[in-house]
Formats: structure tokens, sequence, C-alpha cells
């Protein structure tokens, strides 16, 4: 079986994981797409991407240092290229004429499967090639997060989903919300998890220093209930008035720190408001004592991936599919998203160092079995698309 899996910059560190487990049960062809504003996304870094062809061998365009990496990752994969976007935009002219070149492309090579490993902007333009597909289409979150929602967005998932003759999902919830967003959409919906990022696991450093910090990591944003830890940490401080925390990220969709919030426990706390380097990431979760992730809504999230694969445990709120990936004082904490609960939940993992305990129950890296069973879910879902 002959499979195109498009995945693209933003989602390459869960794709990686993802594709070990089908890579030997097809012919796996990888494309991952990236633009000027994708390059130094998650497990990228790219310096420049100008001197390229639109499609590219994958070696060309990654340094040896980040092919070394990679390689691992690739090999028992048929193909892996680059889609080169030099124009920023994801919706222009230039995107669009692209990816139709894109689309002929596939139409020589002429594969069984199409698997979008979520909707692309950039994609558009395939759109004309897509009717005599058999298109698989792993959704990674079927409604936008609050504060979040884009119109461009909205418009090309609308575009594709219907098109779509089977999906994966990484969640039952996921499964469950997709439903529920689009209605009239009746084909299979396959769940699998998403598995540990380890290889963010390249950039732990070579000196490790444990300060005990309790961590909350990831792109700033409304919906990620940064002002419930806000509020939390002084309650937490009243029992354990030398605990320090650590937010780190940069900021989107408009969000802004509470400074009355912080000035309260300013000496508790340090704020890194920047985007974030591989290394950098990997340091503070290395050092960290546990993460937190007080979010408001959310499907699933790579920060938990990322965090597991470090050995760390979190806290999580009860919302979306948090419950399907943490067993609540088994491997993690689940806290209701409100101040309080949150505040207890964080005692809690601190009291007596629960926290290790907690942690000696995550898993780092997927099984043999695990992998399996996921490849399998995936290779059947191709084969009843083909039937």
């Amino acid at each position: 079986m002959k499979v195109a899996f498009y995945t693209s910059a933003y989602f390459i560190d869960a794709a990686l994981e993802t594709i070990q487990s089908i890579k030997n049960k097809v012919s796996l062809h990888l494309f991952i797409e990236i633009s000027d504003i994708s390059k130094k996304s998650t497990i990228l870094n790219i310096d420049n991407i100008h001197n390229f062809d639109f499609i590219e061998d994958a070696e060309n365009v990654l340094s040896p240092e980040q092919w070394d990496k990679f390689k691992p990752y690739f090999e028992g994969i048929t193909m892996v290229k680059f889609i080169i976007h030099k124009n920023s935009k994801s919706l222009s002219i230039q995107s669009f004429l692209s990816s139709m070149k894109l689309g002929r492309y596939f139409q020589k090579m002429n594969f069984d499967i199409m698997h979008f490993d979520n909707i692309s902007q950039r994609s558009f333009g395939l759109y004309p090639f897509i009717n005599k597909s058999n298109l698989v289409i792993t959704i990674h979150d079927p409604k936008p997060h609050t504060g979040e929602n884009n119109w461009k967005s909205s418009l090309i998932y609308n575009l594709y989903t219907p098109k779509a003759k089977a999906f994966i999902l990484y969640a039952q919830y996921s499964k469950a919300l997709l439903k529920k967003v689009y209605p009239k959409v009746n084909v299979p919906m396959n769940c699998i998890q998403l598995l540990p990022f380890t290889f963010m696991r390249n950039y732990i450093p070579k000196e490790r220093k444990l300060d005990n910090s309790i961590l909350f990591f990831g792109r700033l944003s409304p919906y990620k209930g940064i002002d419930l830890l806000l509020n939390a940490i002084p309650i937490v401080l009243e029992k354990y008035p030398n605990q320090q925390f650590v937010i780190a990220g940069s900021t989107s969709y408009d969000f802004n720190f509470d400074e009355k919030l912080i000035s309260k426990i300013k000496n508790n706390i340090t704020i890194i408001n920047k985007y974030l380097s591989f290394e950098e990431v990997a340091a503070l979760i290395d050092k960290s004592a546990f993460i937190v992730c007080p979010y408001r809504d959310a499907t699933q999230s790579g920060v938990l991936s990322t965090t597991f694969a470090f050995g760390k445990t979190a806290i999580a709120s009860n919302v979306g599919s948090f419950n399907e990936y943490i067993t609540d004082g088994l491997n993690g904490l689940i806290s209701e998203p409100e101040t309080n609960d949150l505040a207890k939940k964080i005692m809690m993992a601190i009291e007596n160092d629960f926290y290790k305990r907690l942690e000696s129950n995550v898993v780092s890296s997927a099984t043999p079995e695990k992998l399996n069973e996921y490849g399998n879910i995936i290779l059947s879902t191709y084969q009843n698309v083909l039937k």
C-alpha cells in the first residue's frame, strides 16, 4: 500500500512518533510542509528555506547535526520530502499555485491513500486533486480553542472535512467533538493517542540541575488558564512559602499578563516571555519538579506528550482529553479548572514529594505493543477506505 502522509512543521513532533507505528506496515511517503514562519517551530530549526526547490529531500534541508537526530525516525520510510512555501502568507495566490503543483505531483505518484495530518491552510490548492483520492484526515483540534477562532482555518476545515473517507483522532473526546461540530459527516472515526515526544530528549542538558520549580511552558494564550495558576500560587505559598514557579513561552492571540497578580508573588515566580529554543525547553522541563496545565479548554496537548517524554508528571485540568492521558493519582493529577482545586492539587503533589511517586508511573516512550496496536488501527483505517 502506497501512502502519502502530509504533515506540517507545526505538527512534526507528534507526526514523528505516530509514523513509527505505521512505517513498517505500508510504503510510507512523508511530506512536511514548511514556510518562513514555521521553519523554527516545534522541533525544526532551519535557517533559510529560500535556496531550495519547492519539493526537496529532507537530508538536503536539514543541517547534518539535525539530520543525525531525525534519521532514526525516518528509517523504514520510503521517502521524506519538505514542501517549501516561500510566501509567508498561508492563503495567497502563490501558496495556492504551489499546492496545486504538489497536487499534480501527488497525481503522478498515484498514491493509494492520501493522509492529511491535520488540515493546513496552505493545502487550499490541493483541493482540485482530492475528489478522486482516498483521503484520511488526522484531526488534532476539531474546534478552535477559546480566543483562537480563525476564519481561514474554519474555511479550510469546512472544505476538506466532507471529502474525507475516514478520520484519525487522538482522543475519544476529540471524536465526540468532531461528531458534534460536523454532524453530517458519516465516515469511520478511529482513535489512537499522542505518544510521548521523544525527539525532545535530544536536547537534555549534559549538566543536569534539579531546582524543583513548578513549570508552565508553551504558547501563552487565553485558553491556557494562566490566570488560574497566578491566583492559585498565593494559596500554595501560604503553606510552602519558598516554592518557586516558572511560566515560559511566547504570547499569542493578544494574551496579556495580569500585572497585579504577578506583583503579589514576584519573589516566587519567573516569567520567561519569549519563544523558547529546544535547549531552553528541555532544560526547563528537566530541572522542574512537575508541570502544570491549568487549561480552561483543550483537546489533547503536545505539552503533556513532551512532559511525559522527559519522565515528568503533570497536573492538568479536567477538560478535553486530559483524563484520557492522566489517570488521577497514578501518573499525574487532574484538577478542576478553578483556582482553589488547582492550588489543592499542587500542594498535594508537593507534600512528601508525592510527585515523585506519580512520575514513577509515567510511560516516557511508546512500547512495541502500543506501536503495533496503533499501527494496526491506522492500517485498518486505510484498508477499509480502499474497500
